[in-house]
């Protein structure tokens, strides 16, 4: 049975009112939309006509916009496709996309917000969406009914089955963080998703209002680790061959033979290299290096005073050094709650994690606790602000700081597991999740997406005269700094 009839079947079976905007484009577009490919979008006249892209983070996070034959399926199924959402929850809205991370982005079926796009969150609540959908069919769950219950009777249930509003209602609101309102019809969605697609909106703003596009340059090796003074930038990585030397005018040189980088530091003098086996240090820009210490180092900060910090591992145990030379070393002790890893200067020295907990090093002085910033999470990445705020990026959000780590609040993001920060002269911030980058110009109080395609994650990122570069594995960004 074709598509269509097939969905309008199965849609009064299940008693779910598709709006007429969706069912338009379900005629059109009988299969799903794989919307991270590289090809182009399907048209849909009335809706796909060029103008600027709408300023929301949200449209990079839509990995797949669902065809009437994706919807076919989750309706036939007992158990929805997307098992976030449960199918007792499809007559108050249904699926029409999803994002990377599995969340169902839905249609609001009826009620007063009929027509309106949300984006769910899955993990707002273990349960969540079961609880909300079983409500009226037996006794509700005793921690749902303390947490939702006063909610649900201001929007008016007494007992049974809910209404679309007062599921809608639930989900919206800011204490249960069950949903995200994106636009006001899954035409407008469409729409700025086919809009962001378009090549001129692969533009970062400056601060000036001008727009300079980024640029992506193929590097002759894999790279994870980056630093720069004011010549040139170094980078390399465990996973790579070679030491690589990028100049001011984006000139790619190949410097040397140089295996399992696991840190840069580049100086106006001297450059410093870390790998599995020891620390070198070189003073003729990479073409011959001495050893300064030997053993396997895992990463390498300099600290707010300008002295060399090492998280290294000796035997099956995590250790730290410290120099204000750069030539002695002296050990320090080291936090024991899981890997150590030295991220850069902050918090008036050098912040330090050790699995979810944030230190911060001083004068050579065992690190002290800066706090959790998010339970159980593993710390990948940590920087801080001109301001001082502090930033931290864990496998499951990104964390911020104002007060030296004494209270930490989530950042919004389209996407989890950030995998860079960096912190630039002009006072904006670059996070990066994976493949994707995110602009802030508020002390990373919030963020927008950057409109470029790598092929890999982004790791590390430095300053090189008015650019900020990104190492991306075997490719590297260059984005233009706003002027000051």
């Amino acid at each position: 049975m074709l598509p269509g009839p097939e969905l309008r079947r199965l849609a009064t079976q299940r008693r779910v009112d598709l709006q007429p905007d969706w069912r338009a484009f379900s005629v059109r577009v009988p299969t799903s939309i794989n919307v991270a490919a590289d090809r182009p979008l399907p048209e849909w006249p009335g809706v796909t006509t060029p103008g600027r892209a709408p300023g929301a983070d949200w449209v990079d996070d839509v990995a797949e916009v669902f065809g009437a034959e994706a919807l076919c399926r989750q309706l036939a199924k007992k158990r929805p496709q997307l098992h976030f959402w449960d199918q007792r929850l499809l007559r108050h809205a249904y699926p029409v996309a999803r994002t990377m991370g599995g969340d169902p982005i839905v249609q609001v079926a009826g009620g007063r917000l009929a027509g309106h796009v949300l984006r769910t969150n899955h993990e707002n609540w273990d349960g969540f969406f079961e609880h909300l959908a079983k409500l009226g069919e037996r006794r509700v769950d005793d921690d749902f009914e303390a947490e939702a219950g006063p909610l649900l009777r201001r929007l008016g249930y007494v007992s049974g089955a809910p209404t679309t509003d007062q599921v809608i209602g639930v989900l919206l609101h800011r204490r249960f963080d069950g949903a995200t309102r994106l636009t006001k019809s899954f035409a407008d969605f469409y729409r700025a998703i086919w809009r962001a697609r378009r090549p001129e909106r692969s533009r970062i703003g400056s601060a000036r209002g001008s727009t300079s596009a980024p640029r992506v340059l193929e590097i002759p090796t894999s790279a994870r680790r980056i630093s720069a003074n004011r010549e040139r930038a170094y980078l390399g990585g465990l996973h790579g061959d070679a030491l690589v030397a990028v100049a001011s005018d984006g000139t790619v040189d190949r410097v040397a033979s140089y295996p399992r980088i696991t840190g840069i530091v580049a100086s106006a003098t001297s450059l410093y290299v870390s790998d599995l086996g020891a620390l070198r240090a070189s003073d003729d820009g990479g073409k011959s290096f001495a050893v300064v210490l030997r053993g396997r180092i895992d990463a390498m900060a300099t600290d707010e005073g300008n002295r060399l910090w090492l998280s290294a591992t000796r035997g099956d145990k995590n250790v730290l050094f410290y120099s204000t030379d750069w030539k002695k070393f002296a050990a320090v002790p080291a936090p024991t709650n899981g890997l150590v890893v030295v991220h850069g200067s902050g918090a008036g020295g050098v912040l330090v994690s050790s699995f979810d907990e944030l230190f911060v090093g001083k004068d050579g002085k065992p690190p002290t606790s800066l706090g959790v910033p998010e339970q159980y999470e593993r710390i990948d990445v940590a920087i801080a602000t001109s301001k001082g705020t502090l930033l931290v990026g864990t496998t499951g959000a990104l964390m911020r700081s104002t007060n030296e780590g004494k209270t930490w609040r989530s950042v919004k993001l389209g996407a989890r597991g950030v995998t860079c920060l960096f912190a630039a002269s002009d006072d904006s911030i670059i996070a990066a999740t994976g493949k994707r980058l995110w602009l802030s110009r508020d002390d990373g109080r919030s963020f927008g997406a950057v409109q470029v395609r790598v092929a890999d994650a982004v790791w590390a990122g430095a300053e090189l005269g008015r650019e900020l570069l990104l190492v991306a594995e075997s490719q590297l960004v260059r984005l233009p700094l706003s002027g000051r």
